[in-house]
């Protein structure tokens, strides 16, 4: 169920299943190479190792990166896929049961005894929970195969390499769908009739083929005419899309446009500002590719953002993009200078950041210390006033969908940027709530509504403000678990502490001495409202704006945070309570104790 945890040049990864006892182990290549594996309150293994120079752990990587890695959330029969909304879909031969999650069998049942059975293999996945498994090693897989057809209870069953069985009996619970090349086989029990549909939907498309192939001369014909005109097109599209561009500021009605101008860089322009994209120039990884920064030839600093060949946003998105960002002006949002659409590169040129991004000082024990309590204050209250911006008083309605701190720039005096729209949509003022297919964001900030249902609205960058808010005041990621405690992650531990009166115990310890405990005591109230599970009950962004400059007004007691986990400790063992994420239903879960 971890993709990452494979052989590297610093460990190598084993599992070592016998008869006497089944167990994890990793060597490390260099001896000298210190490293600690932890296993957090929610369950989510996570590896470090000791960055010398830097002097901190790196996490090299975690279990639970996504939500389809929260053990069963989808419910029993289901697949978990985190590229689509909603992310879970019953397996094929099943339907939505009549609980909220989870899927049962079609109608057409299963013709066990008659041996008619067929098997429909799932690619790319990790297997299911193996609590209700069987394994026997000496079977390849046919034979894994007709074992699992005799027996009626037998549900699915895969044999990793080609050696070995493993058999699944009764509902089959927590399978995640990878990308192709990542994870495992598995083959799951269906009736006859349900193969009999593909199987004829396949001659159908075998059928397609041999049509197509027979006219390969003429594809490849048509195949290198339109790689000439393409190439011939390319810079006249180019030029097309720039002129676009620079007519829709010219043109704009609003006069708002006459006051900015665009400039269009030339690529060698931006080739020599960032010595030909140079490495020890990269400032870090953005949503859709690279920044760099860049100097021009009369000293002014750059950051330069290349969007990389499969970031997925084609020429259209990136005149979107540009405009959008282009018409947003507001001293709480990172400026665009200019733009650079030449041959294939998409470059976007913005102001440079000399702090760079909030999440280097935040999350960092040393470089945290220069952040106080009233340069925290003024962050929080400039990245506020920019989503207001965006929410209210632009002339676009803008929703940015990724809101989160290494989005977050800070200049030389400390005033935090909102940056990094490749995300963002334009809203209509009529629409209280948007759906997509979709899902883009960040595991951590987004809300349980847009996650598991595709829906985003205004409210949606109010939670992740909100989650934001608690990182700001406290110093640690919200999906840091190991600090919380019983709670296991940030908005839960801050709710659980604000309900026993002893909310100022989030506050980062480095603020101490410069804070002031009614402000922070506030702050962490408003981003408790920010953080609740039910959208309505959200405050907006004015309200927000509101709650923090005017101390005189009295703040609603918060619900219960969404992705709300509790854990409890009985004499049988120690329990997790999830409470309130996709389903009412409240769901228990056990953690073997280490000894």
């Amino acid at each position: 169920g971890i993709p990452e945890m494979k052989a590297n040049n610093i460990f190598n990864y084993g599992f070592i299943n016998s008869d006497a006892e089944v167990y994890f182990k990793f060597d490390v290549w260099n001896k000298s190479q210190l490293s600690r594996m932890v296993v957090n309150q929610s369950g989510s293994a996570q590896h470090y190792v000791w960055e010398e120079n830097g002097g901190y752990w790196n996490m090299l990587w975690q279990s639970m990166v996504d939500i389809c890695d929260r053990a069963g959330d989808c419910g029993p029969n289901s697949a978990c896929d985190a590229t689509k909304s909603p992310a879970c879909s019953c397996l094929e031969g099943f339907k939505p049961g009549a609980a909220e999650t989870g899927c049962v069998r079609e109608e057409v049942g299963l013709d066990c005894r008659n041996g008619t059975d067929d098997w429909v293999k799932l690619g790319n996945v990790k297997l299911p929970d193996t609590s209700w498994a069987a394994v026997n090693a000496n079977l390849g897989l046919e034979e894994c195969r007709a074992v699992c057809l005799r027996n009626c209870s037998c549900t699915a069953f895969t044999s990793g390499d080609g050696s070995g069985c493993i058999a699944w009996f009764g509902d089959l619970l927590d399978i995640k769908l990878y990308d192709a090349g990542v994870g495992q086989d598995l083959y799951v029990r269906v009736p006859a009739g349900v193969l009999g549909t593909r199987r004829k939907n396949g001659k159908r498309v075998i059928l397609i083929i041999i049509l197509v192939t027979t006219v390969p001369i003429l594809l490849l014909l048509l195949v290198w005419m339109r790689l000439r005109v393409h190439r011939r097109g390319a810079r006249r599209t180019n030029l097309t899309v720039l002129q676009d561009i620079s007519g829709n500021f010219s043109n704009d009605q609003s006069g708002r446009g006459k006051d900015f101008e665009l400039h269009m860089f030339h690529l060698s322009t931006m080739v020599a500002a960032t010595e030909d994209f140079s490495f020890r120039n990269k400032l870090g990884e953005g949503g859709f590719g690279p920044v760099y920064k860049g100097k021009l030839q009369g000293g002014q600093l750059i950051a330069v953002k290349r969007l990389s060949t499969n970031s997925g946003q084609g020429l259209e998105e990136f005149k979107s993009e540009v405009e959008l960002v282009a018409k947003l002006q507001h001293t709480n949002l990172v400026r665009l200078l200019g733009c650079c659409i030449e041959a294939e590169e998409k470059i976007l040129v913005y102001e440079y950041m000399p702090n760079q991004s909030l999440d280097k000082f935040i999350f960092d024990p040393m470089k945290g210390e220069q952040l106080d309590w009233t340069k925290r204050f003024n962050i929080i209250e400039g990245i506020v006033q920019g989503l207001l911006y965006l929410h209210k008083y632009s002339r676009l309605r803008v929703i940015h969908r990724d809101l989160k701190a290494s989005n977050i720039l800070l200049d030389d005096e400390w005033n935090p940027k909102i940056s990094d729209f490749g995300m963002a949509r334009i809203f209509t003022w009529n629409d209280a709530q948007e759906n997509t297919k979709r899902i883009v964001g960040t595991f951590g900030y987004m809300p349980p509504e847009y996650a598991m249902k595709g829906l985003f609205s205004v409210k949606s960058d109010v939670f992740s403000f909100g989650i934001l808010l608690l990182e700001i005041l406290s110093g640690k990621r919200n999906t840091s678990t190991h600090y919380f405690g019983l709670s296991l992650n940030l908005s839960g531990y801050a709710w659980k502490l604000w309900k026993e009166g002893r909310a100022l115990e989030v506050m980062d310890p480095k603020l101490a001495n410069t804070c002031s405990a009614i402000e922070i005591s506030r702050c962490i109230h408003v981003a408790l409202l920010c953080v609740q599970e039910n959208p309505g009950d959200r405050p907006t962004t004015l309200d927000v704006v509101s709650m923090l400059k005017n101390e005189s007004i009295d703040l609603p007691a918060p619900n219960r945070p969404a992705y709300y986990f509790e854990r409890y400790i009985t004499n049988e063992g120690t329990h997790f309570e999830i409470e309130g994420t996709a389903s009412t239903n409240d769901a228990t879960f056990s953690e073997i104790q280490a000894r």
